[in-house]
């Protein structure tokens, strides 16, 4: 038999998830709006709900399913875990623990109250997966075990006709085999194809599966790599491969520009595998007893990949484009990598950061020096992926992508990162948004560490052996636009941006050796209408854009020296003024009356903004106000609130220092 690998055509697309985990399906009952009890059950049945409660036990129910669903991703504790590529930490099983007994709980709080009739018509849907769920959870050894049982138990013999998982039918919407290898018989002419996209699929998951056994394991990998050998070609002779590389135009040439290179073969099917296969090859490297044998392939592989992508990107022979007669285009290994760094393993983020670290070297190695590899289209698309993870929604995918930005921070071409400096903020600073209120298991944290990171790499002054003139200028731009930037951050309503942009411009001030005032100078303008603001009332914003107004205002005129000051003798200033004195003494009922405020469950983030914007004006000539100033906070201290006694004192002693200060400033002066 003669084995050739082949490729087909198809409209599938490449996996988005990597743990293969199929969810619970939801219930959907459009039905329910029109559900009603007859007045005959509400006398003679004991388990009665009005509708609009049924409608409420329903989504539990969901909520129940899909917590069930989380929790069978855990694995049974006597199985051995050594080799596995998934170990979590306590707090992550104690997470899942608690996740999964509320769903039970909630899940037999609807079995007992709703009508039998009413619940097992509904749940057909789910009833087998949610039977299955319920099962598997049986195998834990700990509570959560024994509310599946009794809950199963209250199911009735029906729990016991879905012990056994029924045949499922999935939908191929290709109409041949994508990539396949044809088998020549000798008795036969036609040659018969079988697809190889599934026995891929099937490998992934299997090494990306705590229960799949070493055995089986190892032979997953096996098809992997046998998978990728076949899809490397291996014609050219060495010294052949040697004069390419070695060739004057790597070093000297122009390379392609970024803008009109086309680097995505159009066939999405033949790319999905290929990068799923690439995806398992990172897995493998994860994985305990794989490691040693597969860290080698991997590291030939993406050294591979990255110099046909050089060949065809610069030197004597570059490329606008792809075609599929020439095979899978280099740039899916990017596409990979990407994947595993914005996976919810971290041990992913290790095989990641290694490779990319390759393909730096590789390319350094090949191109002369750093400075034209990160030029190349292969580095760029590098960039603008992991920047791109940073926008996904997971926690994980913005942590992941914050630490490949870290890595090319580090190990890029000074050139290269003052390109990339400004979008690589813009992508911290959306990781900091998108996950304020959110559980996010320390990535703002990390987040804000690699803000610094970054900041203290790009602004820090350039070294006498880089140090020329239009690198000077390319840092100069990048630090106008980043401290731009932040300065406009200083008032936004989201108050962990606002917080870290306030202490980034202090850490930005240390770097350069300047005061903040120095720093933000150049970018006054900025916020000329807003500090205090000109064109809209204070009340006039939501609750969190005045926060951000009067944080941003307390900021700007407690600077040494002042950025900006209070003159009351402007009318926006005076009506500014007035308004951060109505907000710190009228009562929650007086203020809960004004349109503004009648949403706002809870007043005391802006009554101490308002205080911290009042006690910032100690300089301001007025005695009477200054008097009133002081009555205000006095009040405040005698609030029943601890918080708003607290910022009272602190808010007090700012005022009483600020002034004094004052008064030593003028007495200086006429001593002088």
């Amino acid at each position: 038999m003669n084995f050739i690998l082949s490729k087909g055509q198809s409209n599938s697309g490449a996996p988005n998830n990597l743990q293969g985990n199929s969810t619970l399906p939801l219930i959907n009952l459009p039905e329910l709006k029109d559900f009603q009890i007859s007045d005959t059950s509400l006398v003679t049945q004991e388990k009665l709900f009005n509708p609009e409660i049924l409608c409420v036990y329903i989504d539990l129910v969901h909520f129940a399913m899909e917590a069930l669903d989380i929790y069978t991703i855990n694995v049974n504790p006597n199985q051995q875990r050594t080799s596995g590529l998934i170990s979590r930490s306590k707090e992550e099983k104690e997470v899942l623990e608690h996740f999964s007994g509320i769903g039970l709980r909630t899940l037999e709080l609807c079995v007992d109250n709703l009508q039998p009739d009413f619940l097992y018509d509904h749940i057909q849907p789910v009833r087998a997966a949610l039977m299955q769920a319920l099962w598997k959870t049986l195998r834990n050894q700990d509570n959560a075990a024994l509310v599946a049982f009794r809950v199963l138990g209250k199911f009735g013999g029906g729990n016991r006709k879905m012990m056994v998982e029924p045949q499922t039918l999935h939908y191929d919407q290709n109409e041949k085999p994508i990539i396949s290898i044809i088998t020549y018989f000798q008795e036969y002419e036609t040659p018969i194809e079988f697809p190889v996209d599934e026995a891929i699929h099937s490998a992934f998951k299997a090494l990306g599966s705590n229960s799949t056994d070493q055995f089986y394991r190892r032979q997953s990998w096996e098809v992997i790599r046998c998978f990728l050998a076949a899809f490397i070609s291996l014609d050219d002779e060495k010294h052949t491969l040697l004069k390419l590389f070695t060739h004057a135009d790597f070093v000297e040439s122009n390379i392609m520009n970024w803008s009109i290179f086309q680097h995505k073969v159009e066939d999405v099917s033949v790319r999905g595998t290929h990068q799923t296969a690439l995806i398992g090859m990172l897995v493998a490297s994860a994985t305990k007893d794989l490691r040693d044998s597969v860290c080698p392939v991997m590291a030939a592989v993406v050294r591979h990949y990255t110099m046909v992508a050089i060949a065809q990107q610069a030197g004597p022979f570059p490329q606008k484009g792809y075609q599929v007669s020439n095979g899978i285009d280099p740039m899916v290994l990017i596409d990979a990598l990407a994947a595993c760094m914005g996976h919810e393993e971290k041990e992913l983020c290790k095989p990641g950061i290694a490779c990319m670290g390759i393909i730096l070297d590789t390319a350094t190695n090949i191109m002369g020096n750093k400075e034209r590899a990160c030029r190349l289209p292969l580095i760029q698309y590098l960039a603008e992926k992991m920047t791109s993870l940073c926008y996904d929604r997971p926690w994980y995918s913005k942590v992941g992508g914050c630490q490949a930005i870290q890595f090319l921070c580090k190990h890029m071409s000074l050139r290269a990162l003052y390109q990339h400096l400004f979008n690589f903020l813009k992508a911290f600073m959306f990781v900091l948004m998108d996950l304020e209120g959110d559980v996010s298991n320390g990535a703002i944290e990390i987040t804000k560490n690699y803000m610094k990171t970054v900041l203290e790499i790009c602004l820090s002054p350039i070294s006498v052996s880089y140090k020329n003139d239009d690198l000077k200028d390319l840092q100069t731009k990048a630090t106008y636009e980043v401290i731009h930037e932040l300065v406009r951050h200083i008032t936004s309503p989201n108050g962990i941006v606002r917080e870290e942009s306030m202490i980034l411009l202090k850490h930005i001030g240390a770097i350069q050796s300047k005061t903040v005032s120095e720093v933000m100078d150049p970018h006054k303008d900025v916020l000329a209408d807003i500090i205090p603001p000109k064109k809209h009332l204070l009340r006039h914003q939501p609750a969190n854009a005045q926060i951000g107004l009067m944080d941003g205002n307390t900021f700007c005129t407690t600077l040494e020296p002042r950025l900006f000051t209070i003159d009351l003798s402007n009318t926006y200033h005076k009506l500014f003024f007035h308004e951060l004195l109505t907000l710190s003494e009228a009562e929650d009922a007086t203020l809960a009356k004004l349109d503004c405020y009648k949403n706002v469950a809870n007043l005391i983030p802006l009554r101490t903004s308002a205080l911290r914007a009042l006690a910032a004006c100690h300089y301001i000539s007025d005695i009477g106000y200054k008097e009133k100033i002081i009555n205000i906070i006095f009040k405040v201290m005698e609030n029943d609130k601890s918080e708003l006694q607290e910022t009272a004192y602190l808010c007090m002693k700012h005022f009483i220092t600020g002034i004094t200060l004052e008064k030593e400033k003028v007495s200086f002066t006429g001593i002088q």
